[in-house]
């Protein structure tokens, strides 16, 4: 899976296009909160699947069923959307995982996209250009008051985007950040996931783990040394194998085993 960045860069470029080509619904190209949840009902009795679950639930709640969440967005609140909306007028520079999804889902985005040509690099984003527009409107007789609040906003930007974590390194327990000035000799970097931050940790105590956990904590053997994660993926300390859902067999000799009643 790749890293979510990557993904939500790709989804963003893809919205852009479709916005060029103005092959967007009037409701997606003229957004409003409740614009986007018209669309949303318009599009989705032909485009939902059981992948998009997680979506809908993450938005809307559980349903049990794709007629139950197409009638729970009919009765939702216009609001839910006003995140999504925001952020792509450039109010706000950050939204939920979720929104993204949500308008990957809207905008018909592949999932895993074919190309793997390099992807070209995104412009600031429209609160920044707003803001730069309207320094230029409203000092371009004063020169020296112009220069001075271009300079301002220029530094604020870029050490928004040098202070902004980038990647992200294992520690021996969970990954941690890193931005892009910091100096990462003697670690191991890779892109920043932020699924794997928040989640994928190693458990240390076996004595949290239980009979319940069969299949929901995930381990790595090497020889008879086994190491139990909190999350599925990549094996943090050995990236060319994956972690794999602990079995009942695994947890009975590796942890039953290993935990010695006091």
């Amino acid at each position: 899976m790749k890293p979510f960045e990557d993904y939500k860069r790709e989804v963003l470029l893809a919205y852009q296009k479709k916005k060029e080509d103005s092959s967007l619904s009037l409701d997606l190209l003229n957004h409003t909160p409740a614009s986007l949840k018209r669309e949303c009902i318009n599009v989705f009795p032909s485009r939902y699947c059981e992948k998009d679950k997680e979506t809908f639930k993450s938005l809307f709640g559980s349903a049990d069923s794709a007629q139950e969440y197409y009638q729970k967005i009919r009765a939702a609140d216009p609001d839910i959307f006003r995140p999504l909306n925001n952020f792509l007028k450039g109010r706000i520079l950050k939204t939920h995982e979720r929104n993204i999804y949500l308008l990957a889902w809207l905008i018909d985005f592949e999932h895993e996209p074919l190309t793997t040509e390099p992807l070209p690099p995104i412009d600031p984003p429209d609160l920044i250009k707003r803001v730069l527009n309207w320094i230029r409107s409203r000092f371009k007789k004063n020169s020296a008051v112009y220069s001075a609040m271009l300079a301002i906003v220029v530094g604020l930007y870029m050490w928004y985007i040098i202070t902004k974590p980038g990647y992200m390194y294992w520690n021996g327990n969970e990954y941690k950040t890193l931005t892009y000035f910091q100096d990462p000799s003697g670690l191991v970097i890779i892109p920043l996931d932020t699924f794997r931050l928040r989640h994928l940790k190693k458990i240390t105590d076996l004595k949290l783990i239980t009979g319940k956990d069969v299949g929901k904590v995930y381990y790595s053997c090497i020889k008879s040394d086994c190491h139990f994660y909190t999350a599925k993926g990549e094996n943090p300390e050995d990236t060319a194998k994956r972690l794999l859902p602990m079995t009942e067999r695994i947890y009975l000799k590796y942890v039953v085993n290993s935990v010695k009643p006091n």
